[in-house]
């Protein structure tokens, strides 16, 4: 990668998940082909053809460009989107982990209450025989 940001790139791109640098690897191949067979095109085209106006040329680059840049502005979302989700994930685990605190708190006022009703019930028992 030739570019001044490729740390930048290279870091975003090992943050994201296997299955999504799968996927973007795969567009970037496609990308790559379908440069390389427009380049072969154009080479070709030039060879037969002498008389390319340098219009028509500038002409094919921005048609090769939309597309780059399409894909480069829907990769900018896909970023976008996963740092969001990579932050509600850590809003649910931060959430899970307060709810298993209050499960806990819950279970020891259940044990509390369990052992006060069975304190009350020999209470209740002990009174019984007394009066018996």
């Amino acid at each position: 990668m030739q570019c001044e940001n490729k740390e930048f790139y290279i870091n975003a791109i090992l943050t994201l998940d296997e299955s999504c640098q799968n996927a973007l690897m795969y567009l970037i191949e496609k990308i790559l082909n379908r440069c390389n067979q427009e380049q072969q095109q154009e080479q070709t085209q030039q060879s037969s053809d002498s008389f390319v106006d340098s219009a028509m040329l500038r002409s094919n680059q921005s048609k090769m460009d939309a597309p780059m840049k399409s894909l480069l502005e829907k990769l900018e979302e896909l970023e976008s989107e996963n740092m969001q989700l990579g932050q509600r994930v850590n809003d649910l685990v931060q959430e899970r982990e307060q709810l298993k605190i209050r499960v806990n708190e819950l279970i020891q006022e259940v044990n509390k209450k369990a052992d006060d009703v069975n304190d009350l019930v020999t209470a209740k028992e002990g009174v019984l025989e007394k009066v018996w």
